[in-house]
């Protein structure tokens, strides 16, 4: 008997589950990317390359990631899903295949092949996964987004530590071929399981409970909309709180006294927080709308801020490990609130671009911790930082509560 995918779709059958999963295990791979501070040890050790060399190449990364996203939501529009993971897959697996070949001649080369063509692929890939199984689930995308969100924080944490494991018993160039071998296959498989939903199936019908209406805005009309630039604004506040405290998150532990495996530690706590957040958000915003959601958010991060002030200020191990919890959670928090409000307040139609959009707010974000490093080299400590990322925690909870119409 043949059933076709918006007949599925309706009856809430088991396929849209087997797309969810499969977005996972794709995601689960393509955030291995975020693995570079374990990746880039090697690097070092072999030519010599000093940390802002190499961390340019994190910065060239988040370039080509939202570029990326950008060009999958272009791509989605005129290409079958299955060849566009397949182009990402051979951009993220060449990248790291190209990466594990490269000498010291030149970190000219890891900038082009880790930088920007994993950067690349892994944006492509990310915004098409979240946008055509997210169609799937209408009634509870923001939920989708999460676990699957949750796959693609939990990859560093998880494909991280066993590149790691690898990089000691085989080193480091085949480590990468590996991870990019992987990844392309990973990408190709997923590529024949995961379909496009049906515009035409009934769940597309469901009333936007968190958003305004069933309008569908163009990309252009949504950066036209004021609502946008709050909530792209807030985004980018509390992202930077997020990045400055992840990017020192270790130095801060050893500050107030911890042991190193201490501070390593809470550096994984923290990113298990980032995953795991990410699902318990997806359901505040679909059961109790965005508003709930946001809140939750800052509250999260103003806790968060103040919990590592405290920390640096008299020293405490217990404010340092409630601050990179919540740190860790109030980042994780902003992927699936992004997917939400981008699909509930603007539609669904245009919602890949609209969503590579909004993810470029991580790029801004990203300049913030050589920021809050230079802050803390000046003021010769770790308060004056957490301080301006508590004002900055306030601003974003205050453009949020503004944030009353779409």
């Amino acid at each position: 008997m043949i059933v076709n995918y918006a007949d599925k779709q309706a009856s809430g059958g088991a396929v849209r589950w087997i797309y969810l999963a499969t977005a996972v295990i794709v995601l689960l791979f393509a955030g291995v990317i975020y693995a570079w501070s374990i990746l880039k040890a090697p690097l070092a050790a072999e030519f010599g390359w000093s940390q802002g060399a190499l961390g340019l190449n994190y910065t060239v990364m988040m370039c080509c990631y939202c570029l990326g996203g950008m060009v999958g939501g272009a791509l989605i529009r005129r290409f079958p899903i299955r060849v566009i993971f397949i182009f990402a897959g051979v951009l993220v697996g060449g990248g790291f295949y190209l990466s594990s070949s490269i000498s010291g001649r030149s970190i000219i080369s890891l900038y082009i092949s880790y930088g920007a063509l994993c950067g690349l692929g892994i944006g492509i890939v990310y915004t098409v996964v979240i946008s055509a199984v997210g169609e799937w689930f209408q009634d509870k995308r923001a939920t989708a987004s999460g676990i699957m969100l949750m796959g693609f924080g939990a990859g560093s944490l998880i494909l991280g530590s066993i590149a790691g494991n690898m990089i000691k018993s085989v080193g480091w160039r085949s480590t990468l071929s590996t991870i990019g071998v992987s990844v392309l296959i990973v990408f190709c498989v997923g590529s024949f399981i995961i379909k496009a939903a049906d515009p035409s199936g009934a769940s597309f019908a469901n009333v936007r409970k968190n958003g305004g209406g069933a309008r569908e805005y163009t990309t252009r009309e949504m950066l036209h909309r004021v609502s946008f630039w709050k909530f792209y604004i807030f985004s980018v506040l509390i992202a930077t709180v997020g990045s400055c405290v992840i990017s020192m998150a270790r130095d801060v532990a050893l500050f107030v006294g911890t042991e190193e495996s201490v501070a390593v530690t809470l550096t994984g706590l923290l990113s298990v927080c980032n995953g795991a957040i990410r699902i318990v958000i997806g359901i505040v915003f679909d059961r109790f709308g965005r508003r709930v959601a946001m809140l939750v958010t800052c509250l999260l991060t103003i806790i968060a801020s103040s919990a590592m002030l405290g920390a640096t200020m008299i020293g405490s191990f217990v404010l340092l490990v409630v601050g990179i919890v919540l740190t860790g959670a109030s980042y994780g928090c902003l992927p699936t609130l992004s997917s939400g409000f981008i699909s509930s307040a603007y539609g669904a139609g245009n919602f890949p671009m609209n969503f590579s959009i909004s993810t470029t707010m991580l790029l801004f974000a990203s300049f913030a911790a050589p920021i809050a490093g230079w802050m803390t080299g000046t003021a010769g400590g770790y308060p004056a930082a957490f301080i301006s990322l508590l004002v900055l925690s306030f601003v974003g909870t205050a453009i949020s509560m503004s944030l009353k119409e779409i």
